[in-house]
């Protein structure tokens, strides 16, 4: 019952509902992000491609080559480099070799730590996607940059909270932000049109039905059991 008893705390169901909010923003910038990555690699592709004079060519089969070419490596961290702004350049997360062929591991260039082996969209959390767009110059037509580090810090709050536990009045900051980040992409992005309907209803959410619910449930279940042990 003690599980229960912490539905009954108010900022650990603040905490609970910030995180909500945050996996709303993940879920509904998926497919925006998985489109943009692909234009933002094949992008940086044709570039390099240039610079090498068509020598990339021969890299696009469809065989993954486990060795980059020097030359070919080089063009890519110049190009990878050149469109990365402020923050710490994660290098040691991705297979050089595998830059030409696989767009995530060019975007994981740009992410924090603890993506290495992260190869789909759906294996990223809200921190490598918010990451990507603070750093990566292809994101910067989309959302101003200042609109991000709110919601940044609102991951960081909820993740490294000793407690479990969030003030309303930063809930309701939180949740602002991140509805906010939403309304400025949804002009690019038609999934994120619905996230500030999800949010205000995730602000309205009361728990109370889970611990009447499960409280119920727990009650009959011991009910039953104590009276098969008395038969």
């Amino acid at each position: 019952m003690d599980s229960l008893r912490r539905f009954q705390d108010d900022g650990y169901k603040n905490w609970i509902k910030t995180t909500m909010g945050l996996n709303c923003l993940k879920m509904r910038l998926g497919d925006f992000l998985e489109n943009e990555i692909e234009i933002y690699h094949r992008e940086l592709r044709k570039n390099v491609n240039i610079k090498l004079n068509g020598a990339m060519e021969n890299t696009m089969s469809n065989q993954v080559h486990t060795v980059c070419k020097e030359e070919v490596c080089e063009q890519w961290r110049v190009a990878i480099l050149a469109n990365h702004k402020g923050g710490q350049v994660y290098w040691n997360h991705t297979n050089p070799y595998l830059w030409p062929t696989r767009k995530w591991e060019v975007a994981k260039v740009h992410m924090n730590g603890g993506n290495g082996k992260h190869t789909r969209v759906e294996e990223f959390d809200i921190s490598a996607f918010l990451n990507l767009k603070s750093h990566c110059l292809h994101f910067r037509k989309f959302a101003k940059p200042h609109l991000f580090t709110p919601v940044t810090n609102a991951r960081n709050k909820v993740m490294y909270s000793d407690d479990f536990r969030v003030e309303r009045k930063d809930l309701e900051l939180f949740l602002g932000r991140i509805k906010e980040l939403g309304q400025a992409l949804e002009t690019h992005s038609p999934e994120l049109r619905k996230l500030a309907e999800e949010i205000e209803q995730l602000q309205n959410t009361d728990f109370s039905f889970i611990v009447n619910q499960f409280g119920k449930n727990w009650l009959e279940g011991n009910a039953e059991g104590n009276a098969e042990a008395q038969c």
